[in-house]
């Protein structure tokens, strides 16, 4: 028999963030930082599988490497950002490349925030809230 007074909710929606990186050690790195601060959290190794996650897990926010095999992370943002859908998805561009001509081209293309490798846990963390404001 159940108490009375306690009613069951429906479990609040998490924020969802996809993570685009060809490192596992990043990939794994924030999927634990995302996790850790309450955040639903998938991952995609190259631009492929991220243009796929995008249609399946339909994020709230993307996090994307810039240089990986294949399609590159700059290829992919344009995609997001041409897609026919009017959702726009904000993105946090994720790279080693800190030159500001590459900066640039990443704002010039759409993206909404830059982190340069190495990052600190806060400030990914600042960025995603910044992000999501």
């Amino acid at each position: 028999m159940s108490d009375p007074e306690v009613t069951e909710s429906e479990p609040e929606a998490r924020i969802k963030i996809l993570v685009v990186d060809d490192e596992d050690s990043v990939l794994h790195a924030i999927s634990e930082i995302l996790g850790q601060n309450g955040f639903d959290c998938k991952t995609a190794s190259d631009g492929r599988s991220a243009l796929e996650q995008i249609e399946q897990f339909e994020p709230d926010l993307i996090i994307l490497d810039i240089v990986m095999p294949g399609i590159d992370g700059f290829t992919v943002l344009e995609q997001i950002k041409n897609r026919q859908e009017p959702r726009d998805i904000p993105v946090i561009l994720l790279s080693g490349l800190d030159e500001d001509g590459k900066i640039w081209e990443g704002y010039n293309l759409g993206a909404s925030y830059y982190i340069t490798k190495p990052f600190t846990t806060d400030e990914l963390l600042a960025g995603i809230q910044l992000m999501l404001e």
